[in-house]
């Protein structure tokens, strides 16, 4: 707004979520078995720390966070992201199978468990690494289709793909940080995912449009980048269930 309307100099770069606000939106609150449910998925390269994000398709935007790491690295990385990784991992909110690389198999297994439990009405990905991921899921049974690519299958996990440009990232980041401010957010205090959330910066281009910054300077963000997915294909989805619904009365 001061940028555009009131033609003042600010920085084009800032944090999404403050601190503050992101403690407030702590809660008791948790996904129910059974219940429909929207992920994202934001893979890292094959060292480093890859992250999901299941947000509840109703009663609010109920959050939970899965997150991996090559397990060989992790000490390395402690130190060079100044978090305590070690201390995640033996308190269960990292998954760190041993090696140097990360198997998105241990991945594909979490997805298949998740689809046992909840009811996945669509899973958003981020296109890097996403064809070894498919993979990992065919080879265990678990079906899948490309949303607009592929005819919808009855059963099957639809994967929809989310560009990390400003096109589909705005309108997630926007319904990301609303959800915040009009505390419709719920989670339950996952130290990894609020280190991810406080680390998220956004990138600002001419139009106002937003996205956030994925830059190599940048500390890990992994798991805010989910979160944005998550919560944007749910306000995505409900967008297109109002539209239809406007257009039968029409």
């Amino acid at each position: 707004f001061r940028l555009l309307r009131l033609n003042q100099r600010v920085s084009s770069e800032s944090a999404l979520i403050s601190r503050t606000e992101w403690m407030q939106c702590q809660s008791k609150e948790t996904l129910v078995p059974k219940e429909e449910i929207f992920l994202g998925l934001d893979l890292s390269a094959v060292n480093d720390l890859s992250s999901l994000v299941a947000c509840s398709a109703k009663n609010n935007d109920r959050l939970k966070a899965w997150f991996w790491k090559p397990g060989d690295v992790v000490g390395e990385h402690e130190d060079r992201d100044r978090a305590p990784y070690r201390l995640w991992v033996k308190d269960g909110w990292i998954d760190a199978p041993s090696g140097k690389a990360i198997d998105y198999a241990f991945i594909a297994k979490r997805v298949a468990e998740i689809r046992g439990q909840y009811s996945i009405l669509g899973l958003a990905y981020d296109r890097w690494k996403i064809k070894d991921f498919i993979r990992e899921l065919q080879a265990i049974g678990l079906d899948c289709y490309l949303d607009g690519d592929d005819k919808p299958r009855h059963g099957a996990l639809r994967l929809v793909p989310w560009g990390q440009g400003y096109a589909d990232m705005a309108p997630a980041v926007d319904a990301f940080e609303t959800s915040v401010l009009n505390a419709r957010l719920k989670h339950d205090g996952n130290p990894v995912l609020a280190m991810c959330v406080a680390n998220a910066q956004v990138v600002m281009d001419a139009s106002g449009n937003r996205k956030l910054d994925k830059s190599a300077s940048r500390f890990r963000i992994d798991g805010a980048v989910a979160t944005a997915m998550a919560i944007g294909l749910k306000s995505k989805q409900v967008v297109k269930t109002e539209a239809k619904f406007q257009a039968f009365f029409v």
